[in-house]
């Protein structure tokens, strides 16, 4: 009799020590995928848009071909303009244009190639944002122009390029270390809508 008590209390005992290893397991199973959540980053999948890039490519290749009528030709009626020109704020391609003529007239662009002066194949150094990537947390944000400045600038639909002017090319181009273009779809082109040059 005492045999057989002393085998039920350890078969007790045994029901009790599974019974709670198959509660921790159900409980590891349940709280899968539960906790707090990542904080969400903004898609960089347009990073690699080409038809943006080839568009500022091919505004950038005028501008040093000293081609006056092609550059200005990708610029809106009214634009924004910021950096060495003397003006923040809306301007017409006519303003822009004798700061234009006054570059040609200062450097010798036309045998410099854009190879030289961008590198259009890096994602590092020519890249896209939309406008919603803008108006998101950018994870890493390490340029000269705060996210902030270029916000109001965009709308829906908006594209802003940024190119890093190559370090060998500041010699023999005026344009600043980066130059940042903002692009907007108009009757099925893009124009730029602004820009910091």
């Amino acid at each position: 009799m005492k045999r057989l008590a002393r085998f039920a209390i350890l078969f007790l005992i045994l029901l009790s020590f599974l019974a709670t290893d198959a509660s921790a397991a159900n409980k590891k199973s349940l709280l899968k995928g539960v906790g707090k959540k990542k904080t969400k980053t903004p898609s960089m999948s347009l990073l690699l848009r080409e038809d943006l890039k080839a568009e500022f490519k091919k505004a950038f290749s005028a501008y040093l071909q000293e081609n006056m009528d092609d550059f200005m030709a990708f610029f809106d009626d009214s634009f924004y303009l910021n950096g060495r020109f003397g003006k923040r704020g809306k301007v017409t391609p006519k303003y822009l244009q004798p700061k234009i003529a006054r570059d040609f007239k200062q450097n010798d662009m036309k045998k410099v190639p854009i190879s030289d002066v961008f590198d259009m194949a890096s994602p590092s150094m020519t890249f896209v944002l939309s406008e919603e990537q803008i108006c998101e947390t950018i994870p890493v944000w390490n340029f000269s122009i705060s996210a902030k400045e270029i916000r109001p600038l965009m709308k829906k639909g908006d594209y802003l390029v940024i190119a890093n002017t190559l370090p060998a090319a500041m010699d023999h181009v005026p344009l600043p270390m980066t130059v940042y273009v903002v692009f907007r779809k108009i009757e099925g082109e893009f124009y730029i809508t602004a820009i910091y040059m």
